[in-house]
C-alpha cells in the first residue's frame, strides 16, 4: 500500500487564506479520502472556517501552545465546542507554524490509528472446544464438578500456597537460590535504582534547557506596545519596529530560525539607531531586538538535532547579541536587567565558560525572579 504524501504546511496555510487555485485545492481535497490523519485535519481545518477569518485573525497576546494544550483543543474542536480565546491561538499557530503543524499531524496521526477498524478474521471467531467438553455433550464422558483448592496446598508446579511462600522462595534448591529469589533480586535492584534515577534527574533537570516546547522568556506586551508608541510613521524606528514584531511572532510560537532570519538583518539599522538617539523608549526597543535575537540563538543552542558546531555557532551568537543587551541595559540604568544577566549567564554556562557564568548569577539579587535558579546554578558548579 502506497503511503499518501502530506500536504506541506505551505499548501495548508494558503488553503486557509483561501489563496489556491480550483485545480489545487481540488487536488488537496483529493488527498483527505483514503487516509484518515488528512480526512481529520480537514474537518477541523473545516470547523475552524466556519468560525474564523484567516485573512484577518490577529496576533493572540499568548500563542504558545504546549503539546497537551494542542491536544486539549484539538478534542474541542472536534466535539464542536469552540472556545475564543484557545482556538485563535490554536488557529494561528496552524497557519503562521510548521512546527505547530507537525505536532498537530502528530496527534491526529494518533487519533486516525484508533479510528481504523480493525477486522476480526473469520477464524479467530470459531469457538475450538477442549476433548474433554466435546466428550461430555456426546455423553461419553461425566462431567466432574470442580473442586475449590485450598490455599496452603501445593499447585500443579510444586509451589505452595501463600503461608508457606516465604519460606519456599527462600529455602535453597539444590544448593543455590531459587531463580524466583534472583529474579525478585534483579527487579527490586532496578526499581531502587529507578527511583534513585528519577531523584537524581529532578534535582538536575533546571540545569537542561530545551526549548521545543517553552520559549525562554515570556513576552510583555503591554509593556512593548507602550515603548512602541514614541514611533513615529514613516520613520527608520517605525519601520523597525514593525519588522521586529513580526519576528516576535515567530519567536512566540518557538520558530526560531525565522526569527533569526527577520532579525538579524536589522542589526546594523539597530546600531545606526543606537549611536545617533538618547531617548529611553528608543534604548529600550533596541535593548530588546538584542535581547530577543540574543535569546533565539540561545534556544537553537539547545536543539538536539544540530551538531556541535552548529551549537556553537549559535551560542556564541547568543553571547554577543545578550552582552549587547545586558551593555545597553546597564550602561543607561533601565529596568529589570536581571534578565540579560541571567540568560547571558546561563550562555556562557552552555558554552563551558563557568567562571563569567557564575560571576553574571551573582549579580542577580534576591527579589529577582531569576534568583532561585541563579543560586542552584552557582552550587551546582561548587563555586
Amino acid at each position: 500500500m502506497n503511503q499518501i504524501p502530506k500536504i506541506s504546511h505551505q499548501t495548508i496555510a494558503a488553503y486557509l487564506r483561501d489563496e489556491l487555485d480550483t485545480s489545487e485545492e481540488r487536488r488537496v481535497l483529493e488527498a483527505q479520502k483514503d487516509d484518515p490523519i488528512n480526512n481529520l485535519l480537514f474537518k477541523v481545518i473545516r470547523k475552524l472556517k466556519n468560525n474564523i477569518d484567516f485573512q484577518k485573525l490577529s496576533v493572540p497576546e499568548d500563542i504558545r501552545m504546549t503539546f497537551e494544550e494542542i491536544e486539549d483543543v484539538l478534542m474541542e474542536i472536534l466535539a464542536g465546542q469552540l472556545h475564543e480565546r484557545p482556538v485563535q491561538k490554536f488557529a494561528y499557530g496552524l497557519l503562521h507554524s510548521a512546527e505547530f503543524y507537525d505536532r498537530l499531524l502528530l496527534k491526529l496521526s494518533q487519533i486516525g490509528s484508533l479510528m481504523v477498524p480493525r477486522k476480526t478474521p473469520e477464524l479467530a471467531k470459531i469457538e475450538i472446544k477442549e476433548n474433554d467438553e466435546i466428550l461430555i455433550n456426546a455423553g461419553i464422558l461425566k462431567a466432574v464438578p470442580e473442586q475449590p483448592q485450598e490455599i496452603e496446598r501445593i499447585s500443579q508446579n510444586g509451589k505452595p500456597g501463600i503461608a508457606k511462600g516465604l519460606k519456599w522462595l527462600f529455602k535453597p534448591q539444590n544448593g543455590f537460590p531459587k531463580p524466583a529469589l534472583i529474579m525478585g533480586g534483579v527487579t527490586l535492584a532496578i526499581l531502587v535504582g529507578l527511583i534513585f534515577y528519577f531523584n537524581f534527574i529532578q534535582t538536575v533537570t533546571y540545569r537542561y534547557y530545551i526549548y521545543d516546547d517553552k520559549i525562554p522568556y515570556e513576552i510583555n506586551s503591554a509593556e512593548l506596545r507602550d515603548v512602541e508608541k514614541e514611533a513615529t510613521k514613516d520613520t527608520i524606528l517605525y519601520q523597525f519596529v514593525n519588522i521586529f514584531n513580526s519576528a516576535l511572532g515567530s519567536y512566540r510560537v518557538m520558530e526560531y530560525k525565522e526569527a533569526i532570519k527577520t532579525l538579524e538583518p536589522l542589526d546594523s539599522i539597530a546600531q545606526e539607531l543606537l549611536s545617533k538617539s538618547t531617548n529611553d523608549n528608543t534604548l529600550l526597543i533596541i535593548r530588546n531586538y538584542y535581547f530577543y535575537l540574543g535569546l533565539s540563538h540561545l534556544a537553537l543552542s539547545q536543539k538536539q538535532v544540530f551538531s556541535d558546531e552548529e551549537k556553537s555557532g549559535h551560542l556564541n551568537k547568543a553571547i554577543r547579541y545578550l552582552s549587547r543587551a545586558d551593555s545597553i541595559a546597564l550602561g543607561n540604568n533601565l529596568a529589570n536587567n536581571d534578565r540579560e544577566i541571567y540568560f547571558l549567564g546561563l550562555a556562557y554556562d552552555f558554552a563551558g565558560n563557568i567562571d563569567l557564568a557564575i560571576a553574571q548569577f551573582h549579580k542577580i539579587k534576591p527579589e529577582s525572579e531569576f534568583y532561585k535558579d541563579s543560586r542552584k546554578l552557582i552550587r551546582e558548579s561548587g563555586k
